[in-house]
């Protein structure tokens, strides 16, 4: 009987790390890409801001959330491929798939809204289609 108690301690316990590691994971994969504009745009001059984040994809797919009440324009840029842009309505979220996988790339976002309003945008390692903070 104390086998059985040992056995199923034993279990739990490394079914309790599995899911500690995995939450982990799932943490490194979601990427908070927010900004504030640094400039209003121009009919002469498209600015696009640029997050700090440098996000790394490990499936080749990337969801976008737009968490704003305004549409966006993201620009998905890495060294050696050509730049990727996408148009997010208010509120919505879309995926880019076939990227390289294990690549920095770094995201740029226009809208066509005043200097320093913020601009909410999450970022997710997989192709999510429930994508929201």
């Amino acid at each position: 009987m104390k086998k059985i108690a040992f056995i199923i301690c034993c279990i739990l316990t490394i079914s309790l790390a599995a899911c500690s590691n995995k939450q982990e994971n799932t943490q490194s994969s979601k990427w908070d890409c927010s900004v504030n504009c640094a400039e209003q745009s121009t009919p002469d001059e498209y600015v696009i801001t640029y997050s700090d984040e440098k996000l790394t994809s490990q499936t080749g797919t990337l969801t976008f959330h737009n968490g704003n009440e305004f549409e966006i324009i993201i620009h998905l840029l890495n060294s050696g491929e050509e730049e990727r842009t996408e148009t997010i309505p208010a509120g919505g979220s879309t995926c880019l798939k076939q990227l390289k996988k294990n690549k920095e790339y770094i995201v740029g976002i226009h809208a066509d809204v005043t200097e320093d309003t913020p601009i909410k945008l999450t970022a997710y390692d997989g192709g999510k289609t429930d994508a929201e903070p």
